[in-house]
């Protein structure tokens, strides 16, 4: 009997074993299947904050055009092809948007022809390209058309917006009868686009102007050289809006002198304008000047100084006052190297004592001088090679 109920109870075992799979090695366990892979979320991207161009700051206009040309800390520059040849030009910020720009002249008559006397110059304005390149802004001025030879080209806020103006010296046909022109303006407006027009005076024969506040009224006045008749220094004065009134301020002695240059700056350092007078010293004996200013515009009663000459370059044609001294920028005026030497006469403000520092033939003259930490230097790469005297 209990034989027969172990025999039973095994067997009932041995069942259940096989109903389950356990204990027989040829059985295959079920394979759990694999969970559903978790999504991985697409990484959003952070967007990187553009960095802004720089905010530029407006160029400030000076009060005298001798700061605006040689205190500015304008650089040597290539002039674009078609004015490379231009002595009338000058650098600004004539957008007011913080970067440097130019102003430049293309003379267009032909001194063979009188034919040509009448033929206006061309006026224009250029930007620099990314690459570096001038660029002709053909939308920044009314009309291209200037006057016939202009001469030199200076910068100054004329109408009392704070934006830079150009004035430029005119002299007209380089040839008999030497009839001269009026000089010009190039006044800016609010629309951004620059009126060029002719400064209503009689003609003259004008190779320099300098520009600033004279008698302290606010207004930008302006001085220029005319070689007609006995070279008479000219002064204009401002009123305000880009027309000006002829006064006569200046001292009889400097009508009876051939100048072919002027600035205006403070050359002795008590803070009054001054007057630099540069002659061609091979006419009639004439001298290159110093007039010391009172501060009222008034100079009839300043002090006249001359300067020291130089025989082998007579003519003066630009200057800057550095360090308590004189830089004139001379050429030859005579037939055998008119206008085709270079020289740098160093002047001593105190001892008024000259020593010419630079000089080399057959290279033609330097154009307008700028300085440098170490002396001056051409505003014009192409002219002077970088040169620093």
């Amino acid at each position: 009997m209990k034989l027969t109920v172990n025999i039973l109870m095994l067997a009932s075992v041995t069942a259940m074993l096989a109903a389950c799979g356990g204990g027989g090695g040829s059985s295959t366990s079920p394979v759990a299947s694999n969970p559903p892979p978790v999504p991985v979320p697409t990484p959003v991207p952070v967007p990187v904050a553009e960095t802004p161009p720089p905010v530029l700051t407006p160029i400030s206009v000076h009060g005298t055009s001798y700061a605006n040309a040689k205190e500015q800390g304008f650089q040597a520059i290539t002039l674009p092809k078609e004015v490379e040849y231009s002595d009338a030009y000058a650098q600004a910020d004539f957008k007011q948007n913080g970067t440097v720009m130019l102003f430049a002249s293309q003379l267009k008559y032909d001194i063979k022809n009188s034919a040509t006397a009448n033929t206006p110059s061309v006026f224009a304005f250029y930007s620099k390209s990314a690459n570096g390149a001038w660029v002709k802004e053909t939308q920044m001025i009314d009309t291209p058309n200037g006057c016939v030879h202009p001469r030199k080209a200076v910068v100054a806020d004329f109408n009392n917006d704070s934006k830079p103006d150009v004035l430029i010296a005119c002299q007209g046909y380089d040839a008999a009868p030497f009839a001269g022109e009026e000089n010009f303006l190039v006044l800016s407006s609010a629309s951004g686009v620059y009126a060029s027009k002719a400064i209503s005076s009689k003609p003259g024969f004008f190779h320099a102007v300098a520009a600033t506040d004279f008698n302290g009224d606010g207004k930008i006045d302006f001085i220029a050289t005319d070689t007609t008749v006995t070279g008479k220094a000219r002064m204009f004065m401002g009123n305000g809006n880009g027309t000006f009134t002829e006064n006569t301020v200046l001292p009889d002695v400097l009508s009876k002198h051939y100048f072919f240059t002027v600035e205006a700056t403070d050359v002795n350092g008590d803070g009054k304008v001054d007057l630099l007078f540069g002659a061609d010293e091979n006419i009639g004996g004439s001298k290159s000047k110093v007039v010391i200013g009172d501060g009222t515009g008034n100079f009839t009663g300043g002090r006249v100084i001359d300067l020291p000459n130089d025989a082998s370059n007579a003519l003066i044609l630009d200057f800057v006052v550095k360090n308590g001294a004189i830089y004139a920028l001379r050429t030859s005026s005579d037939k055998e190297n008119f206008y085709n030497t270079k020289a740098i006469q160093k002047i001593d403000i105190n001892s008024m004592a000259g020593n010419t520092v630079f000089a080399v033939n057959g290279q033609g003259w330097v154009k307008w001088l700028i300085p440098t930490a170490t002396g001056v230097v051409s505003d014009n790469a192409q002219n002077a090679g970088g040169t620093t005297y």
